[in-house]
């Protein structure tokens, strides 16, 4: 039978940390064997230095398969604009209502595809949504609390 899986998205300096409560119980407590998803299948190294070997790209990945994906946050959110493909994926993931958790730096990528508009969210602070996405709308939703 087929069973959606959580998938994490990991490039080069991704804050390792961030999600790693969320995967660990994922697999130990609810069952499940994470995803890793790339922008491309070549190995990336974390920003604590992990190397890791995505399982699948951006361009092969099935939108069905994913049953939550995980944004850890790094530099990239910051120092490059977001890539195509991935706010493609992430449009058709909350049209499917499908869960999409972006952790830290990550909710900038989160506000650049429109998808905090209309929904509760937090991030590092207001302030840094407003000065890092100028088109960023959803700043009454905002919710000033470590996770929504």
């Amino acid at each position: 039978m087929f069973r959606p899986a959580p998938h994490l998205l990991v490039f080069d300096g991704f804050a390792d940390w961030e999600p790693a409560y969320a995967i660990a119980e994922l697999q130990r407590s609810g069952g499940h064997r994470l995803v890793t998803l790339g922008f491309t299948e070549e190995p990336v190294i974390s920003m604590g230095g992990l190397t890791v070997l995505p399982d699948l790209n951006l361009a092969s990945v099935d939108p069905e398969t994913i049953r939550l994906l995980i944004l850890p946050g790094g530099d990239r959110w910051e120092k490059e604009p977001l890539d195509e493909a991935l706010g493609v994926l992430l449009s058709r993931l909350a049209e499917a209502r499908i869960p999409i958790a972006a952790i830290c730096g990550a909710t900038l990528g989160a506000a650049q595809t429109g998808l905090l508009a209309g929904r509760k969210h937090t991030s590092n602070a207001l302030a840094y949504l407003k000065e890092k996405v100028p088109d960023y709308t959803g700043a009454e939703h905002y919710v000033e609390a470590l996770a929504v």
